[in-house]
């Protein structure tokens, strides 16, 4: 299995993450509309408030894991997203994770949740 991984760092990185995971609860499914992917069905995993938050990510021929970790540090806390499970033997998840990989990294909605 593969993984891509995103991280930032911010003094405001803690105000909007830590509120999604307080809120969040293993067991708890979500979806939401990938465009032209299709729909992606999430299940939350675990959840350690202010610190941790792992779900599914399915949307065939995808069964993955996303991970977003807040870690404290001198003047704020640091945001690491780690989208993990890609299988690179299969072609549409080796695609997947190379378009996926560039798009964390170039997400400008997760500086966003920094504001």
């Amino acid at each position: 299995h593969t993984t891509a991984s995103y991280c930032a760092s911010s003094a405001r990185t803690a105000r909007a993450t830590r509120r999604l995971f307080s809120v969040a609860e293993p067991g708890a499914r979500f979806s939401f509309d990938a465009g032209q992917w299709g729909t992606v069905q999430c299940e939350i995993t675990q959840v350690d408030p202010g610190r941790l938050l792992r779900f599914t990510w399915r949307n065939p021929p995808l069964d993955t894991t996303l991970t977003f970790e807040l870690t404290p540090e001198p003047g704020g806390t640091q945001l690491v997203l780690v989208h993990d499970g890609f299988d690179s033997a299969d072609p549409r998840q080796k695609f997947a994770l190379q378009a996926m990989g560039e798009g964390w990294a170039k997400n400008d909605r997760l500086p966003a949740l920094l504001d």
